[in-house]
């Protein structure tokens, strides 16, 4: 007989948790860092382009709002844990009737802010490529 149990869960909650989305972001966020360090050590002065502060403007967007999309992410990620660390105590104590099903969820918030990050990446690489073609 299968009962459940919250070890499955908890085994199961890293993949569900830190998908394939949460390292797109992390990356993404590393490349957008990268990009704006070169910008910034490039460019005498940045702000005499508008089409070039524009994209180190999108370029922090997308860098702030990764940042806290991951800090959010993993905020939840833990807190799944930890409810379901505490659900494996209860099951030690009291057995298979103390299984209380945990749903990890993701944050509307967090989706979001996800979807700004490469928005404002693609857009800063855009304007980046305006901004090279309008030089020559």
């Amino acid at each position: 007989m299968n009962l459940p149990n919250s070890f499955d869960e908890f085994k199961e909650s890293n993949y569900k948790m830190l998908g394939s989305s949460f390292d797109f972001v992390k990356h993404l966020v590393t490349t957008a860092s990268a990009v704006l360090a070169i910008l910034i050590s490039l460019s005498q002065k940045p702000y005499h382009s508008i089409l070039l502060l524009c994209s180190l403007v999108l370029l922090l967007v997308c860098i702030l709002c990764g940042t806290i999309a991951s800090y959010i992410v993993l905020f939840s990620f833990r807190k799944t844990c930890m409810d379901i660390v505490e659900n494996i105590d209860e099951q030690i104590r009291e057995g298979a009737r103390a299984y209380k099903p945990i749903y990890p969820g993701y944050n509307i918030g967090a989706k979001i802010l996800e979807v700004v990050c490469v928005f404002s990446f693609i857009m800063a690489m855009l304007i980046l490529v305006v901004f090279a073609f309008a030089k020559l």
